[in-house]
């Protein structure tokens, strides 16, 4: 009943649009639904007033309507009550609020000569800072003109809504006249620009429209003559998932004025009213690759670059907040007179610096209510996600228009979201990225709270996860040669990886940094480095097996680039009109200007050499940030840097084509979607587990790093199979860094775990043979995606420490035909079975009581189990003291045949068998009386993880418990048949291994017991009884014996023999 009531709440969902100044609700958008069948109506539209599209655009409209259990509250615009409305609610005390300063101010010919000025009274002594003057406009449901129904708009990623449109009154902004000797700024100001101009077409995915909206709304208000901003708010007819609130929705339109450069729209200013459990995790994305990703406790101070600014601002400088006191001036319409004064103000609604996160964020509580000082003293003991209260997120649906900045109390319950448009001159009309707020209900999520919102911005913008090839395996170039590449250390690395394909098979080889004479300057190779050229080397990739890959930073250049030296206009300069900062990466370089058609013409150029003239099929673009670096010195002003970013991934796309493999690196995460195959997800990897002297080891920004690699590929795990395959960066297993074995098999853990993307970047012919074994255990990648259990509920800074995923012989087999094993290669079946797991614009989401993206499928025959890791990232050895609920999932559907395994109490326990030590353990059943405050308690080194597997013991029949030879104990199984008599385990021999075999023998006496390996009787080792939760008749406290666990040593020779294998 619990359960029904709170499905019930959590698809309730209910918008108001009230009075700002006295509080009644004057419209309401009403969704209430129990239905969870995809593609079903689920809508109940509940206006509570009547359209009002013929009224005329005279006088504000304020016709309040009754408001049924509502507590009117003053300057509130509107509020989003759902997931209950018992627990949290969202309101916002604007509509929006526009910050601008006049266009001719923004220009480069205006701003360099205000910097020159301001030099020359630097030098004179009588110097004082000239900050710009920005101004501001806010809209409240007073400024309301017109208001409509539009009963069925489309949105792509959410479908058919029913919205409401309100036109705002226009409020005349003011706007200083320029200076005589600033006049010939305004030539600048006519400089327009068409975003497919001098860029051919021939890759058009994200050519339809997002909605169906624009054309009505930009239309409707030419007719109308409506000069005033205009906004949509939006709501879903359908939802796409089982328990997943309808979110709400909206959007901004803002007309044409070329006298207003705009600099930032806030959306939403308000807070979170939490009325039952009290929000206590914060979780925080960045703004691309390297960004600091991750969950904090309420209060703790946000991780961030420990370098200065002019090293590292433009790695994390996405979205900005609007101007703050001191620079903004505001202008205050009062009445109908129209009075206009100006007042510097703070605008800043925390008294102290916010969370931010770029993009989205989502706020959560562990379900106690109150702060974290108020939790359990047993601060040891895992909190994990499942058992928490309410969640909301909230971001946007893209970054194509303009970056999307989140801002945040340290108490988490003021919120505010901005639209940065970098001071674009309004010569067109714009509009903003559809925002998004959904309130997800206290204990009520199966998976992640954010998974309806991945699932959506992943549609939105026509994600296409793993569908460009296999999932890469390979080598690169950087981590052990960096610039120091040739082709004849190049082709030895490639013939050893073709010499250790029956070990460890791989299908990509990428030629990193390097190979040019300078970054911008890709045509020019290093002398007498490449003799055969770049073609040469991929053709010595291609006859090693591989596909070839190369890396290249389209958009960026080396300031002594014979490109930076022709065409110094083409490079990106900031306000003062020097080079715009790209931050330092061991140099700092130059930002080229994707605005100006000939340097897309000129990335084109570079981008079609590469793939058609030398033959790669693999690009790794790094340092995508620079085609939108902060600055005004750029070819169009009219157009962001998200926009400009966008921009820059259309022209490579394009160039590639579709078939080529694309791998983010440095890229903004929100405008990717869509282009990229891979992304990178975390900062570089490093020699060491923190940043190494002389760089500051307590960074927390984009410094190189295991410790960084480690945190957001765990973090940002629940991004891949949605939006792209997840490149964690390469695992270093040489023995030239600082690295221990420990360390690297925690790091081969959580990218097995979360089924990221497999690079090794080591001299191969120099690592040993004991480092390269950590790669086959995890080899081959399963394509399943681990959950992140305490990713909302981490105590360790943004270090989530618990992953699982599930094993199952209770789902239907990976379906393949022999074409796809020709051209997948080895990773066909884990492609094909990430493909059903992943994300697809063809599918309905998944239902996530199902976790279809968690489970690896295993042969008939072997059961059900969970796989779960467990990592110490602190400096000294720790005991994890682990809740056995945390190992178990909690399923609820009963329709679901692979999740009833689970569903009964099982009298006999569970095996816990510890993969990388190779332990055995028993537990009781945690829902048995015995087991209820059970807990696994597991020590653990420095910076170590363990992967358990816990399994149903079933007494009467022997069973297969796990190996040392793969990380989930059931992969590298291809066949199993048992009977209380006997057990045969196939194991796969396509590839060379060697390790144990763990198995579970119902029997205690083992006389007339044999063990064969390939029709040849071995040796076994007696390592551990298993009990059974009854006691035993001889004593009132001693456990009853019903087998013991055996331990086989095994070598697969990978021959394909029939009997290789064969236990």
């Amino acid at each position: 009943q619990q359960q029904q009531q709170q499905q019930q709440q959590q698809q309730h969902c209910i918008f108001e649009l009230k009075s700002s100044h006295d509080g009644q609700t004057i419209k309401r958008l009403e969704c209430h639904d129990h239905s969870s069948r995809p593609g079903k109506n689920r809508n109940n539209f509940s206006p509570s007033s009547s359209s009002k599209s013929d009224q005329p655009e005279t006088e504000p409209l304020l016709s309040p309507t009754s408001s049924s259990n509502n507590t009117n509250s003053p300057n509130i615009c509107w509020t989003l009550s759902g997931a209950g409305s018992d627990y949290w609610k969202v309101s916002s005390e604007i509509l929006l609020r526009v910050f601008y300063r006049p266009s001719f101010t923004s220009t480069p010919a205006y701003t360099n000569i205000s910097y020159c000025r301001d030099v020359a009274r630097r030098a004179s002594c009588r110097y004082v800072h000239q900050s710009i003057d920005y101004y501001s406009v806010t809209y409240t449901t007073e400024d309301i003109l017109q208001m409509d129904d539009l009963d069925e708009i489309r949105i792509r990623g959410i479908g058919t809504c029913r919205a409401i449109r309100l036109r705002l009154k226009s409020k005349e902004m003011h706007v200083p006249i320029a200076a005589n000797d600033d006049a010939r700024t305004q030539v600048e100001l006519e400089k327009q620009f068409n975003l497919k101009e001098h860029l051919t077409h021939d890759w058009d995915r994200l050519e339809e429209r997002a909605d169906t909206l624009t054309e009505t709304i930009m239309k409707d208000d030419n007719q109308h003559k409506h000069d005033g901003p205009t906004l949509v708010f939006a709501m879903p007819k359908d939802t796409r998932a089982e328990q997943t609130a309808p979110p709400l929705l909206w959007k901004v339109f803002l007309p044409e004025n070329r006298n207003v450069s705009l600099e930032t729209v806030t959306i939403l200013q308000g807070s979170l009213d939490a009325i039952q459990d009290s929000p206590t995790h914060i979780y925080i994305n960045g703004y691309q690759s390297w960004s600091y990703a991750g969950s904090l406790t309420k209060g703790k101070p946000q991780p961030g670059s420990a370098l200065p600014n002019v090293f590292s601002k433009a790695f994390n400088l996405g979205g900005s907040p609007p101007p703050r006191a001191g620079k903004c001036h505001t202008i205050l319409d009062i009445g109908d007179k129209k009075k206009k004064t100006q007042q510097k103000v703070s605008d800043s609604p925390f008294p102290e610096k916010p969370y931010r996160s770029d993009f989205f964020a989502c706020i959560t509580s562990d379900g106690i209510s109150g702060s974290s000082e108020e939790q359990p003293s047993s601060k040891s003991l895992l909190t994990i996600d499942e058992t928490g209260g309410p969640a909301l997120v909230a971001g946007w649906l893209s970054q194509h228009w303009q970056y999307g900045l989140l801002e945040i109390s340290k108490d988490l319950m003021t919120i505010a979201m901005h639209v940065s448009f970098d001071n674009v001159i309004l010569k067109k009309s714009m509009e903003t990225d559809w925002a998004y707020v959904e309130l997800v209900a206290p204990h009520g999520f199966d998976e992640e709270p954010m998974a309806h919102y991945l699932h959506t911005v992943a549609a939105h913008n026509v994600a296409r996860p793993l569908q460009n090839g296999p999932m890469v395996t390979g080598w690169c170039s950087w981590y052990h040669y960096y610039e120091k590449i040739t082709a004849g250390n190049l082709r030895e690395n490639f013939f050893k990886l073709s010499s250790i394909r029956d070990k460890f098979p791989t299908n990509a080889a990428i030629v990193d940094d390097g190979y040019m004479t300078a970054w911008g300057d890709w045509h020019s190779l290093k002398p007498n480095k490449f003799p055969a050229g770049l073609k040469g080397v991929a053709e010595d990739i291609v006859a090693n097996g591989m596909r070839p890959g190369l890396w290249m930073a389209p958009f960026a250049a080396d300031k002594h680039s014979k490109l930076a030296k022709q065409h110094p206009d083409w490079l990106i300069r900031n306000d003062e009109g020097r080079l715009a900062n790209s931050s330092f990466c061991g140099k700092f370089f130059c930002g080229l200007d994707v605005t100006n058609p000939h340097v897309r013409e000129y990335v084109y150029s570079c981008i079609r050499r590469a793939v058609v003239d030398w033959g790669y099929t693999v690009l790794k673009i790094d340092f995508l940030y620079a085609s939108c670096l902060k600055g005004n010195g750029k070819y169009d002003l009219s157009i962001s840097r998200s926009q400009a970013m966008t921009l820059a991934l259309q022209c490579i796309r394009s160039a590639a084509g579709p078939d080529v493999y694309l791998i983010g690196c440095g890229c903004p995460i929100g405008p990717g979607i869509g282009y990229v195959d891979a992304n990178r997800i975390s900062a570089d990897t490093g020699p060491s587990f923190y940043p190494e002297f002389p760089l500051p080891y307590w960074d927390n920004g984009t410094l190189p790093s295991l410790r960084a690699m480690i945190r957001n590929s765990m973090s940002r795990a629940p991004l891949g199979h949605r939006w792209w395959h997840n490149d964690p960066d390469c695992l270093l297993l040489g023995t030239t860094t600082k690295l221990t074995y420990t360390q690297i098999a925690s790091a081969a853990s959580v990218v097995a775990m979360t089924s990221g993307m497999l690079l090794l970047s080591d001299d191969l012919t120099q690592v040993p043979k004991e480092r390269m074994e950590i790669v086959s255990k995890i080899f081959p990648i399963t394509g399943a995606t681990a959950i992140v259990l305490d990713l909302h509920s981490t105590k360790f800074d943004g270090l989530p420490t618990v992953l699982r995923l599930w094993c199952t012989d209770r789902r239907d087999p990976v379906i393949f035909c022999n074409k796809d094993k020709v051209t997948m290669g080895f990773n066909h079946e884990a492609t094909m079975l990430a493909r059903q797991a992943s994300f697809s614009p063809d599918s309905d989401d998944p239902i996530p009581s199902r976790r279809v993206r968690n489970c690896i499928h295993v042969p008939k025959g072997m059961g059900t189990w969970t796989v779960v890791s467990i990592s110490n990232w602190k400096d000294e050895s720790s005991f994890a003291r682990i809740p056995l609920s945390a190992l178990l999932p909690g399923w609820k559907e009963e329709s679901d045949s692979a999740n009833n395994a689970f569903e009964k109490i099982n009298t006999d326990g569970f095996h816990v068998f510890f993969f990388w030590s190779g332990d055995y353990s028993w537990v009781p059943d945690p829902r048995s009386e015995e087991g209820e405050n059970y807990e696994l308690r597991k020590l653990l080194k420095s910076h170590e993880t363990e992967i358990i597997h816990l399994k149903p013991v079933s007494h009467s029949l022997p069973d297969y418990i796990g190996s040392t030879i793969h990380f989930s104990c059931g992969y590298e199984v291809r066949r199993i048949d048992r009977s209380p008599d006997h057990l045969i385990v196939q194991l796969r021999n396509d590839f060379h291994r060697l390790g144990s075999i763990y198995l579970y023998i119902p029997r205690l006496k083992f006389e007339g017991t044999e063990v064969t390996i390939a029709g040849k009787q071995v040796d076994f080792q007696i390592i551990a009884n298993t009990p059974s939760s009854s006691t035993s008749s001889n004593s009132s406290n001693q456990k009853k014996m019903v087998g013991r666990i055996i331990r086989v040593a095994i070598e697969i020779q990978g021959d394909r023999s029939p009997n290789d294998g064969e236990i």
